[in-house]
Parts: structure tokens; C-alpha cells; sequence
């Protein structure tokens, strides 16, 4: 299959997940909020809905392919300090609860290190705008 149509694929896969995620900000809002709060994360309810639409804003500049510069630094802002705020598997004493946060923590992860290899990428196929 040829390399254009695998990364547009890709790159709709990667934005759809995104979106789904950035949505469950606001469908769960009351759970993430007191989950954020539990963290000792301040302005848990603002940062939900917040983070809820930092995620949808990258997924549609990915999506879309349009100012992906932008939209992948976002996203890497994002992921950066939350993934290492709110799943620290290495304070958890329970194993179980310590599994499902470094799953968390490893999802987070793996999302951030595509979307920095979005960055080295120059030729959007099937974009919006031909740079991305």
C-alpha cells in the first residue's frame, strides 16, 4: 500500500482516538475531576474541561492536517506533565491499582511519542493544507 495512504490511515486512527479521549473529559467530567483533585491537582474541574479540549483541538490539526506544528505541540505540552501528574504507578502500594496506572502512564507515553513523530514529518498527504 502506498506510504500516503498508510499515513493518512494513521493519522485518522491516532485523531479519532484522540477525540474519543478529549470527549470522555466531558462525558466523565465529575469522575476525572475528583480523580485530578484526589492528585492534589489544582483547578481539577477547569483542567478537565480544559485538557478535555486540548486533546480535541490537536486530534482535529492531525485529522485535518492543518497548523500541526501547533496542534502536535499542544498535544506534547499536554501529555508531558499530565502523564507524569496524574498516573504515578511508582507511589501505588496496591499491585492492581499500580497496574492500571502504568497502563495509563504507558498509553500516555506511546500518544506522546507519535505525535512527536508527526513533528518530523513535512509532506501531509491528503491535508488541508500541504504543509500540514
Amino acid at each position: 500500500m502506498e506510504a500516503n495512504i498508510l499515513f493518512f490511515l494513521g493519522r485518522m486512527i491516532y485523531g479519532v482516538m484522540l477525540i474519543f479521549l478529549g470527549m470522555n473529559h466531558f462525558m466523565n467530567h465529575e469522575y476525572l475531576s475528583n480523580s485530578a483533585k484526589a492528585q492534589g491537582i489544582p483547578f481539577a474541574q477547569a483542567g478537565v474541561i480544559i485538557s478535555g479540549l486540548v486533546l480535541i483541538v490537536g486530534a482535529l490539526s492531525i485529522l485535518f492536517g492543518i497548523f500541526t506544528l501547533y496542534g502536535v505541540l499542544l498535544l506534547v505540552l499536554f501529555f508531558l506533565p499530565v502523564t507524569f501528574l496524574m498516573h504515578r504507578f511508582w507511589v501505588i502500594q496496591d499491585p492492581t491499582l499500580q497496574m492500571v496506572e502504568m497502563m495509563h502512564f504507558m498509553k500516555n507515553f506511546v500518544i506522546m511519542g507519535a505525535a512527536l513523530m508527526f513533528l518530523a514529518v513535512h509532506n501531509w498527504s491528503f491535508a488541508l493544507s500541504s504543509s500540514g
